[in-house]
């Protein structure tokens, strides 16, 4: 039996209301959560939503998203590869399991930039993973 907990965190910080490209984030979600489904058959998926802190900028907010798991995790030396174009290394890092999403990771890494903002793995073999993406969004007065 696949037993498989999912806890979601959000910061109660993160204003109700933002201004960015809900599009291209629920892209870069979806997938990251999918993998992270795909690869967990029992254990735990935690995806979460955190405010960064910069006092210094009034014009604009910076959020990080972040789906860890503790599935089958990626081998140390195929972290490297796994963003870059015209990789046909699985996320996972398995090339006898490529099932075509691949390149979605190197897609989504220009999605972080053209939102200001960058994307990164941690990750142990056989231990989950845990990917994290931050990107910048205008700020939207209080008033």
């Amino acid at each position: 039996m696949i037993t498989t907990t999912f806890l979601v965190e959000i910061d109660s910080n993160i204003p109700m209301v933002l201004l960015g490209d809900d599009h291209k984030i629920r892209q870069i979600l979806v997938n990251l959560v999918g993998n992270a489904i795909k690869f967990t058959n029992n254990g735990e998926i935690n995806i979460a939503a955190a405010l960064i802190p910069d006092e210094k900028k009034l014009d604009f907010i910076r959020i990080s998203f972040t789906v860890r798991d503790t599935g089958i995790g990626i081998p140390t030396d195929k972290i490297n590869g796994l963003f870059h174009s015209f990789n046909h290394m699985h996320p996972q890092g398995y090339e006898e399991m490529n099932r075509g999403t691949g390149l979605g990771l190197s897609i989504y890494k220009r999605f972080t930039e053209l939102m200001d903002g960058r994307i990164w793995l941690a990750g142990t073999s056989e231990k989950g993973s845990t990917f994290t993406f931050e990107i910048k969004l205008p700020a939207l007065s209080q008033e």
